[in-house]
């Protein structure tokens, strides 16, 4: 702390618990504040003890982190918090952005999308700020004229945010180890050993030494402090006899020229030409940030101004900004380094010497040398080098996650209960996984650790499962393998009969007084085996339950056993996606003295693609012009948005995939099989087309045949007499399977014609058309001209001979009068009744009497 003390004096190590006055004895500021530092280190160790590292009380549970209306921004929630001991209070619910001290906070959303990262750490950073009246007018007493007297400790909290990229990638959770949380949270290793010059050697008895030792003539407070953090060598740093406590006010900077409120109390505890300065503000101080460092030109004493040697910038006149006096330094700083010479030690002043060790620093860590004139000596009790003082304690609150440009929160806070509210027993405070949440198998196998909220006992069994169980809810259905799958329809994704409650095999210990951790057992050989049968079963995500039995954890000590009382409330939780879940409120508790702890969440398994196996047509051939159906099968249900498979033929410009856009079909998940249709284009001759189906490495061809059908009929046409036949015949080109033609005549009364296309003319002359139809295409015929005539000389001849055969026919019946005449007829002829004479007659009016109703003739 920067002020006027003669020496700090506590050592927590001499473990002094009052500082006594004694009467007529000089009263020093050493005394009184080490008074102040034990009764701060008893109640410090004292909250550790009782609450943990980091805590909020049940009923006054304050910093919780919420999400403002506008969901890009936090608000810090009222109440109280402990931090390795410090306690934190918030008045009144403020925005992340308005915190009181930290000004100008970045902003969240912005560094998370800068840093291309999906989730953020918010935590508490608790350390403890010197204030004089330069900070709080308020200390300063008025009536007795506003002289400046004792200083104050401030805890400062400040909410920040720390990007989270997992080192392994994936989502993040309250308890997940990160790299860049440990690189926040380690503090400086760089260490200081300080001396008095000692005294040289000299080669003889006779020769006096020279002056060594301390050899100033007051006592003085040394302050050595960081002023840019790094590694040694390079890091810098800058000292001050008076522990920095020669300070005073900006109220104006034009360029090199700074009017301060004063010069000092005196000469000596006041600035002067040349001396090292540091112009800084409010804002700088609150973010850690150093300074800068410059040199005293001159100084108007008359009108309290300082000049410098060079213009200092970025300073803010309206966040108090101040100029503190250093009695060593450069522009940067002076380099921590260990110098070759005088054994490493870098001399400051007449005879004060210090020495760095190898480490990291940190802009901000000091060390405090007093040096004393009546000793010639410097107060360094210590035989190894010191670590810095100023502290920063670190506690995560939550987890931001940014989805669809919003923040989603989950509460790391522990809570705990007042000792006087509950019975004796021991509470789960935490664990490092999320309930009602996706969790990495990374993550079981690191190990499942579930944090008390204190030391427990050595395990008295060689069973875990006496202790602790996880079992995974599997997929059960019917047959002989117990993770297959029972299609319901064809392409359907596969139905189970139910869930399979499995114990898995693991390993208890206590990676910590207070921490049990369960492991797969056998290194995780077996799980990872029963995960490797999961995926090839396509089963992506498996419940798991984890289960602590409160009988079986308990604390040792007093006239009684301390049980686990582990029964978790849920809460209202959000998953990274933004859907809801059932979180699980800590520390445990439900005010008996044994119950058990139970949390449940899901194993996500990273399945293989699915892969295309097969590509069939419903027809491999069609005639142009037609449509046939393709279907696709894939070998695993696909996940997601399923699987899209691309189509493409080695002729576009015959086939077309039938609204399919960009040529893909998609298989939906929790299906096998996708169909679609393609359309063929008319085209001028038959065509092979290849067709293909890809997804990813894997092709499928098939081959589709778009015929084009010719019909070609013989003899094209020809002439015939009345009654004729003729035999045609057709030719079906272009490929297809089915050559036959079906035959018909297109005018009525035109004829007769069989299957085969054997034609046999009418018995009235005209034109007319044969016609073959393919059977293949329908739409595809040829048809023959057929002209009919009656032949002339062929009708008179057989008049004759009908006349000839009705006179013989007639004298051979003229004794029989009533016996109707007979005509015998070589072909059928189509008969009809004439009214007029009650007879059969045929076409050209002959009558005729049928076979049966001939009478008995006898020669």
């Amino acid at each position: 702390m920067k002020g006027d003390f003669s020496r700090d004096t506590f050592d927590s190590t001499k473990h002094y618990s009052s500082v006594l006055m004694q009467q007529g004895r000089v009263q020093l500021d050493a005394d009184w504040n080490e008074q102040q530092s034990i009764h701060h280190h008893r109640i410090a160790t004292e909250a550790r003890d009782v609450i943990g590292f980091s805590g909020a009380p049940l009923h006054a549970a304050g910093f919780k982190i919420t999400v403002a209306a506008d969901n890009r921004s936090l608000v810090i929630g009222q109440g109280r918090y402990y931090v390795d001991g410090r306690l934190c209070e918030n008045e009144s619910d403020v925005g992340y952005a308005a915190q009181p001290d930290l000004i100008n906070p970045p902003d969240i959303v912005a560094a998370m999308t800068a840093a291309q990262a999906t989730a953020a750490i918010i935590y508490l950073d608790v350390w403890s700020r010197s204030i004089t009246a330069l900070d709080d007018p308020m200390i300063r007493e008025t009536a007795l004229g506003g002289p400046d007297t004792a200083a104050r400790i401030k805890t400062v909290w400040q909410v920040k945010a720390l990007v989270a990229k997992p080192d392994g990638g994936g989502g993040f959770s309250c308890g997940d180890p990160l790299k860049a949380w440990d690189d926040l949270t380690t503090p400086s290793s760089g260490a200081l050993s300080a001396r008095a010059q000692p005294a040289a050697s000299t080669d003889g008895p006779c020769l006096l030494p020279p002056g060594a030792g301390f050899r100033r003539l007051e006592n003085q407070l040394y302050r050595v402090e960081i002023h840019s953090g790094g590694a040694l060598g390079a890091s810098t740093f800058k000292w001050s006899r008076d522990n920095g406590a020669i300070v005073t006010a900006i109220d104006r900077i034009n360029g090199q020229e700074i009017t301060v409120r004063d010069l000092g109390r005196d000469d000596v505890l006041g600035f002067a030409s040349g001396q090292w300065v540091e112009v800084s503000d409010e804002s700088r101080e609150l973010s850690g940030a150093a300074g800068q460092l410059a040199q005293i030109d001159t100084i108007d004493v008359a009108n309290r101004i300082v000049t410098l040697k060079q213009a200092v910038a970025g300073i803010d006149a309206t966040r108090k900004p101040r100029l503190r006096r250093w009695d060593g330094g450069s522009t940067t700083g002076l380099q921590v380094v260990v110098p070759a010479t005088n054994d490493g030690w870098i001399p400051l002043e007449d005879g004060v010497e210090v020495k760095f060790a190898a480490g990291n620093y940190a802009s901000g860590d000091y060390w405090l040398i007093p040096a004393r004139t009546l000793t010639g000596d410097v107060e360094w009790p210590f035989t190894t080098p010191r670590l810095p003082r100023g502290k920063h304690s670190y506690a995560r609150l939550a987890v931001v996650t940014l989805v669809n440009s919003a923040l989603t929160v989950q509460d790391c806070r522990n809570i705990f209960t007042p000792l006087a509210e509950q019975p004796p027993a021991i509470h789960v405070r935490g664990v490092n996984w999320l309930n009602d949440d996706i969790v990495a198998p990374e993550t079981i196998f690191n190990g499942l650790n579930v944090m008390f909220d204190t030391a427990v006992t050595p395990l008295s069994t060689d069973s875990s499962l006496a202790v602790a169980s996880l079992t995974m809810d599997m997929p059960m259905v019917f047959g002989t393998n117990p993770l297959g799958a029972m299609n319901v329809g064809p392409g359907d994704a596969p139905a189970t009969a139910g869930l399979v409650t499995l114990c898995l095999n693991g390993e208890l210990s206590l990676a910590a007084r207070d921490m049990l951790q369960w492991k797969p057992a056998k290194n995780g050989a077996e799980l990872r085996a029963l995960i490797a049968t999961l995926v090839q079963q396509r089963i992506s995500r498996v419940g798991l339950r984890f289960r602590l039995r409160g009988g079986a954890i308990w604390q040792e000590g007093g006239t009684e056993l301390r049980y686990l009382d582990g029964q978790a409330f849920g809460q209202k939780g959000t998953r990274s996606d933004s859907t809801p879940r059932i979180d699980l409120r800590f520390p445990s508790g439900s005010g008996r003295r044994v119950s058990d702890f139970e949390s449940w969440f899901f194993l996500q398994l990273s399945l293989p693609p699915s892969t295309l196996v097969n590509f069939t047509l419903d027809a491999q051939t069609v005639i142009a012009g037609g449509t046939v159906t393709g279907t696709v099968t894939l070998d695993f249900l696909p996940t997601g948005p399923g699987a899209n498979i691309a189509l493409s033929s080695s002729a576009p410009n015959v086939v077309t995939f039938v609204n399919l856009p960009n040529n893909s079909v998609n298989v939906p998940p929790g299906r096998l099989q996708s169909s679609f249709q393609i359309k063929t284009n008319v085209v001028t001759a038959t065509t092979e087309v290849l067709i293909s189906a890809t997804l990813g490495a894997a092709t499928r061809q098939v081959r589709l045949s778009v015929q084009v059908v010719g019909v070609v009929i013989s003899p094209p046409s020809l002439s015939t007499f009345t009654g004729r036949s003729q035999q045609f015949s057709a030719t079906v080109t272009g490929g297809v399977s089915d050559a036959s033609v079906s035959w018909s005549i297109t005018e009525p009364n035109g004829g007769s014609i069989n299957s085969t296309g054997l034609y046999v003319a009418p018995a009235a002359a005209g034109t007319y058309h044969v016609v073959a139809t393919s059977a293949a295409d329908r739409s595809k015929s040829a048809a023959a001209t057929v002209q009919v005539t009656i032949k002339p000389k062929e009708k008179e001849k057989d008049k004759d001979k009908d006349k000839e055969k009705e006179g013989k026919e007639k004298e051979r019946f003229e004794d029989t009068p009533k016996i109707r005449r007979e005509v015998l007829l070589e072909q059928p002829r189509p008969l009809v009744v004439d009214p007029v004479r009650d007879q059969l007659i045929d076409a050209e009016g002959r009558s005729f009497i049928l076979v049966n109703q001939r009478p008995v003739i006898k020669p």
